[in-house]
């Protein structure tokens, strides 16, 4: 047999083309942690899949893809039109950088399709290396605005994943002004913290969320304090999921690029679920331009992930309490029913059941064991059962605890719902492409087969040349059902066109043979890593600083009071009280502007020098001499490379970063660490104040008192409250104290100490021991990740 041609289509097809419906149709986009959840995304209608390999990603702890699995997750996907997306969401220190990019360019030449990125160093350095890259960059970046998106241009990004925090309105702005994609979350579970910003299991258990390990300390029971006295006890830091479904339309109408589902540690049966509800949704609304989303995809919804019903997370408004999950942190299923009666000694359970009961399901009574097992026993009355269905009041059998009447029941796991979606993705590989079939058969002739996918066309032609038959002739029908044996190829056929002479001898096996040809180079193509493997040498010369004069910056929290900093060399103050400080001689007053700064506006004030902490202020104050603050995660030498470029002046490095990994960095920039005070581990557009016992936002009480949470170790964080935006600010619950770091540093020229409620003598007494450079005495502090890292 010889191929003919198998290309991509260009010009006039031989017959009329497939219309593509809705050429830019919203992106739907899934999570997968696993192989199998990879799988269940595929199937059950995911546009494109973003996944982790076994190194440099925010999800370490999930099961992630060897190089194995990810070259052959990319080719099954790629054969069934779907896209890869590859996480190198985390930090990178310099060690590492060439690492990252090893990894980077053999996933590159697998055909990922891009790569989710937090780090702009590391962004800088696969955009020099690896021109032809596709980058989106990471939520992890802590972008909300168009300026943060500009002042990244030139590292040409393809996609932006906006923070979650950002309402309807304020997404839709930033759609109209860029010309990148914009990709938003639209379900699953919601951090409490802007990401990128969270350093809370970092610093209390050496476990980064800015390194792919969070330990989801959000998750745990707090008390809130108000001074010294207990107001509350909930699960205060712990946001309900989320769900976008009903924001549909306005998402697509927007402009908005790509849908995102949370859930990279979620199983594969949450996968398939979520991912077959939004596909569902998606194309009504594309079909028939309104959405009715029915209680039975609410309830399945909720069935195999929530916590405690759904929020619409910040797309609406800030929805203050109704946002947080407060009374238990974890799954909780749908309800069932509420328990009537209880006899211990054969651990039978009454339930009077609100939602259908099978065996094998699993449930949970709300007390504080949180009673529960996998369902082995359903009665009614004295007749075993194997299915209850709702209004009935069955017993539930081999449930032991603190069981009561009037207990709430919750169905934690559906076995109906499980093995309905396991079915999606347990090897059948139910997804089929379309495809068409032309077939021209005539006497004396080579037979030419023609097979059209989308914009693919292969033409093949058989050896054998077809004769006329002297008994049983070949027909249409013979041709059209051995055309359509497609067995477990991603392929089903809808429409064959045969055209073919009267009375001719054509075995069958031909037929199949040119079919299997046709196949195999169609999936050629479709598979095919058509990737530029243009490389550049890394040419980014990094400079070798020297040793400098030391220095003491101090870095106020909330206040204007100098008393007590004469023999600091420089002093940040909040930008909303520079102006009174605008006259003072004595030393450096630099104001600073906080890491989230949506709606504020600085027009107000004079300033030629000033500290950010987000990137988007790079472009909001050009003009003015730029010191980049620690929240900006500059972790490596090529990212205070790429800063250079713009009016930054100076940078206070990560404190994620352990002593030798400071020394390591190589930068001509002035660079500050962080030696003393009270490090601040979370930024939330969520009031925990306000939410726990006013119920609303601007409610005022951060003013009147000092409140703080306490852990189930006694430690209590205090909260600071940003009253412009009723922003919390959650501080570590140690300081931090380590000035003997002064002296190995050589390259650092500013050692920062954040000051809080410390009288005069106090601050006098911390500079002159930053000074002193030499380990002290003081009991009741933490040394940070100097000597530990992430």
């Amino acid at each position: 047999m010889q191929i003919i041609e198998y290309k991509k289509c260009r010009g006039e097809p031989l017959w009329s083309p497939i219309r593509r419906k809705n050429m830019q149709k919203i992106e739907l986009l899934a999570p997968a942690g696993s192989y199998e959840a990879f799988i269940a995304a595929v199937e059950n209608g995911a546009d494109a899949v973003y996944l982790g390999g076994s190194l440099f990603n925010a999800r370490a702890s999930a099961t992630n893809f060897s190089d194995d699995e990810l070259e052959k997750a990319i080719y099954y996907a790629h054969l069934r039109n779907v896209k890869v997306y590859i996480t190198l969401n985390i930090l990178i220190n310099d060690d590492e950088i060439s690492q990252a990019v090893d990894f980077a360019k053999r996933v590159y030449e697998m055909g990922a399709d891009a790569f989710i990125v937090q780090d702009l160093g590391l962004a800088f350095v696969l955009r020099q290396v690896i021109p032809n890259i596709n980058l989106h960059l990471s939520t992890q970046a802590t972008v909300y605005n168009e300026l943060a998106i500009n002042a990244v241009d030139n590292l040409n990004f393809e996609r932006i994943v906006l923070a979650r925090e950002l309402s309807l309105n304020q997404i839709e702005k930033i759609c109209k002004v860029t010309d990148k994609e914009i990709e938003v979350f639209v379900h699953g579970a919601m951090c409490i913290c802007y990401s990128g910003q969270c350093r809370f299991s970092s610093l209390i258990g050496e476990r980064s969320g800015n390194r792919g390990k969070c330990a989801q300390p959000c998750r745990l029971p707090y008390t809130l304090l108000k001074n010294d006295k207990i107001v509350s006890q909930s699960y205060s830091l712990s946001p309900k999921d989320m769900c976008g479904l009903e924001q549909l339309p306005r998402l697509i109408k927007m402009g908005v690029c790509s849908l995102k589902i949370e859930g990279r540690m979620k199983n594969p049966e949450y996968v398939a679920e979520v991912t077959r509800v939004y596909r569902k949704y998606i194309d009504e609304y594309y079909d028939k331009n309104q959405l009715s989303v029915t209680e039975k995809d609410k309830q399945d919804l909720a069935q195999v992930f929530n916590r405690g019903n759904f929020t619409t997370g910040y797309f609406l408004k800030n929805e203050g309490p109704a946002l947080m999950a407060r009374t238990r942190s974890k799954h909780w299923g749908t309800y069932l029913g509420e328990v009537t009666d209880y006899i211990p000694k054969r651990k039978l359970v009454k339930i009077k059941l609100d939602n259908d009961l099978d065996m094998n399901d699993g449930i949970e009574i709300l007390n504080k064991e949180l009673s529960g097992n996998i369902v082995t026993y359903i009665a009614k009355e004295k007749t075993q059962i194997r299915e209850a269905k709702k209004g009935q009041e069955v017993w539930i059998g081999d449930i032991s605890g603190k069981i009561e009447k009037g207990q709430k029941v919750y169905k934690i796991t559906s076995k109906i719902l499980n093995e309905e979606l396991k079915e999606s993705f347990n090897g059948k590989f139910y997804k089929k492409i379309a495809i068409e079939a032309r077939i021209q058969i005539k006497e004396n002739e080579k037979i030419k087969l023609q097979i059209k996918e989308n914009n693919n066309l292969v033409e093949v032609e058989s050896d054998f040349v077809p004769v006329v038959a002297i008994n049983k002739p070949i027909d249409k029908e013979s041709i059209e059902k051995n055309l359509s044996k497609l067995g477990n190829t991603a392929f089903v056929l809808s429409k064959c066109e045969i055209e073919l002479d009267e009375n001719l001898l054509v075995p069958i096996s031909v037929i199949n043979d040119l079919r299997r040809k046709a196949i195999e180079k169609l999936e050629e193509i479709k598979t095919n890593v058509n990737v530029t493997k243009e490389y550049n040498k890394l040419n980014i010369k990094l400079p070798q600083k020297q040793a400098v004069n030391k220095k003491v910056s101090a870095y106020l929290y909330n206040s204007n009071d100098l008393a007590g900093l004469e023999e600091a060399d420089r002093v940040y103050v909040p930008i909303e009280n520079y102006n009174k400080l605008i006259n003072v001689k004595t030393q450096e007053i630099i104001p600073y502007v906080k890491t989230i700064t949506l709606n504020n506006t600085f027009s107000e004030y004079d300033f030629d020098k000033v500290l950010v902490g987000n990137i988007s202020h790079i472009k909001e104050f050009e003009g003015k001499e730029i010191y980049l603050d620690n929240s900006l995660n500059v972790f490596n030498s090529y990212t205070c490379e790429y800063l250079k470029q713009f009016q930054v002046k100076g940078v206070n490095l990560s404190f994620e970063l352990n002593l030798e990994q400071l020394k390591a960095i190589k930068t001509d920039l002035e660079t500050e660490v962080t030696v003393y005070g009270y490090l601040p581990l979370m930024v939330s557009e969520h009031c925990v104040i306000g939410s726990e016992i006013a119920k609303c936002i601007n409610c005022g009480l951060c003013e009147k008192d000092n409140y703080y949470l306490q852990d189930r170790t006694n430690r209590t964080f205090r909260i600071l409250t940003d009253r412009q935006n009723c922003r919390n600010i959650i501080l570590n619950a140690k300081k931090i104290f380590a000035p003997e770091v002064v002296g190995e540093l050589e390259n650092v020229e500013y050692f920062r100490a954040y000051f809080l409620d410390e009288t005069v003598e106090e601050k006098k007494e911390i500079i002159r021991l930053i000074k002193l450079g030499k380990k002290t005495s003081c009991v009741g502090y933490t040394a940070g990740h100097f000597y530990r890292g992430v």
